[in-house]
């Protein structure tokens, strides 16, 4: 199984009701490559309302409470994806981001603030799929959120992990601990369910 079948796993793990996931989604696409964002823009403008953003700077002038899904490129001149996407939090938008990058991940991403690590080059199955997985999770209760998030982070560095190298670091037994943890977390409000239920 590829990285990419291991994150659409992980993404897709929880029943999503159909009922609950907005109408007319607005996707942002944040890409310096301008003939690089036109494709993703035209191979998700069937069923999604999308933006599309030049660069980290042009992507924060558009973001607003009504994007759902920000496909956002990690490396670009002037500001990188990692500073948009920490702007974009400090701000207060809690929108889903998958970060798209040639660069294989390192440790660094055990901080970042995203829900989908996408690796380049792209086909249009895996753009579509993507959105398509974040706009489910959008759906889901916090804590199944960040619970998806970690264990992605997990598969992302074991993926890439030389000889344990990566599953020997620090960071990554920082996501072990926030997985036990957000763990208990669902033990415990499934026993206060059905205490009460």
């Amino acid at each position: 199984m590829n990285i990419g079948d291991k994150i659409s796993d992980i993404i897709g793990d929880s029943e999503v009701d159909d009922e609950s996931l907005p109408d007319d989604p607005t996707v942002l696409v944040i890409e310096d490559e301008e003939g690089l964002a036109d494709l993703y823009t035209v191979w998700l403008e069937d069923g999604n309302n999308v933006k599309t953003a030049y660069s980290g700077k042009e992507g924060l002038e558009m973001i607003t409470e009504d994007v759902d899904v920000v496909l956002l490129d990690r490396r670009m001149p002037e500001m990188s994806g990692d500073e948009v996407l920490e702007e974009m939090r400090s701000r207060g938008y809690d929108c889903q981001v998958a970060m798209v990058t040639a660069v294989d991940p390192g440790v660094d991403i055990v901080e970042m603030p995203f829900d989908h690590y996408i690796t380049k080059p792209l086909e249009r199955d895996d753009v579509q799929e993507a959105i398509e997985k974040l706009l489910e999770r959008s759906s889901l209760d916090e804590n199944t959120q960040k619970r998806q998030t970690v264990r992605l982070k997990k598969a992302i560095l074991q993926d890439e992990s030389i000889e344990g190298q990566i599953e020997d670091s620090d960071e990554f037994a920082k996501l072990d601990r926030q997985l036990e943890k957000l763990e208990r977390n669902e033990t415990s409000n499934e026993d206060i369910d059905d205490f009460f239920g």
